[in-house]
């Protein structure tokens, strides 16, 4: 876990103050009782089974990674603000994340971990994108990032309620979300939606697929064209059970890849509305629907 050193926390607590109550519209009192830390930041939200796509392919599986969505592990009803923690934060503490908003513990599972496990540096947080085709798109832009906040005990400090929140509209809506959604993901035969369709656009382009046979079901072609790439780069051995899964290593390779040969759209990072991004995905899904 890293803390700020005393003497530049104490130069910086006032303006940050400032800036974090600024931002939400409150007047934070009492941040001087509460402790500066990083933490790394994931985010997650409520399925619904109306959405147009899945970060795990189906509504079933999404909810194993996400939870139902109406209530976090302390019993209480799900909100904007809500925040998922290691078992070693109490329910109702507080976290005010800087340039995103205040934030309250009310949720854990066990992947939400204190630091050096799994890989993190710092203590995960696992931050509540609310619900349906929205909060996926806001969760999987969000991705993980390391944040500086203040942690508040729920003892030493309260918030009121109605200033509890995060200004998820920050977060910005990439009109080119497939293209970038697709490789954040992993994926396996019997898998089809748009990711797939964009997986095997990108396979097309690299010549590892023809682009006659694209569709977006993830069948044995596209499992081959996979595990072509991965031999050709040294990523699996012919005889692995993981040749053709597009997994971690594989996805970071092919994003490499993709951007020597100047693959990706050279307006990657502009942004849309919500609604153009479900209408771009909803026209994949009725094309071979």
């Amino acid at each position: 876990m890293s803390y700020s050193k005393l003497i530049l926390w104490s130069l910086l607590s006032v303006s940050i103050s400032f800036a974090i109550a600024q931002t939400q519209g409150s007047n934070v009192q009492g941040l001087e009782k509460c402790e500066y830390r990083t933490f790394t930041t994931t985010a997650y939200y409520s399925p619904k089974p109306w959405q147009v796509i899945y970060a795990t392919a189906n509504l079933t599986t999404e909810k194993t990674l996400n939870g139902h969505g109406l209530y976090g592990a302390s019993g209480k009803e799900v909100f904007n603000g809500m925040i998922a923690a290691p078992q070693s934060y109490p329910f109702g503490d507080y976290v005010v994340i800087d340039g995103l908003g205040i934030g309250q513990i009310h949720d854990r599972w066990g992947a939400i971990v204190s630091a050096w496990k799994r890989g993190h540096k710092y203590d995960r947080l696992d931050i509540y994108m609310w619900e349906g085709n929205e909060g996926l798109i806001k969760a999987m832009t969000r991705g993980v990032k390391n944040v500086n906040a203040y942690y508040c005990e729920q003892s030493k400090i309260s918030i009121p309620q109605e200033d509890i929140g995060f200004n998820l509209a920050i977060i910005p809506n990439y009109a080119n979300f497939l293209d970038i959604g697709f490789s954040m993901i992993a994926m396996g035969q019997k898998r089809k939606d748009a990711f797939v369709y964009k997986l095997q656009q990108y396979l097309s382009a690299l010549w590892y697929i023809d682009a006659k046979r694209i569709t977006w079901y993830y069948w044995p072609r596209t499992s081959k064209a996979v595990c072509d790439f991965q031999l050709v780069y040294g990523i699996v051995s012919k005889w692995s059970e993981w040749c053709g899964y597009f997994g971690r290593q594989t996805s970071g390779k092919l994003r490499e890849v993709m951007k020597e040969k100047n693959l990706y759209p050279k307006d990657l990072w502009s942004t849309t509305t919500i609604e153009n991004i479900i209408t771009t995905i909803q026209k994949v899904n009725n094309s071979f629907s």
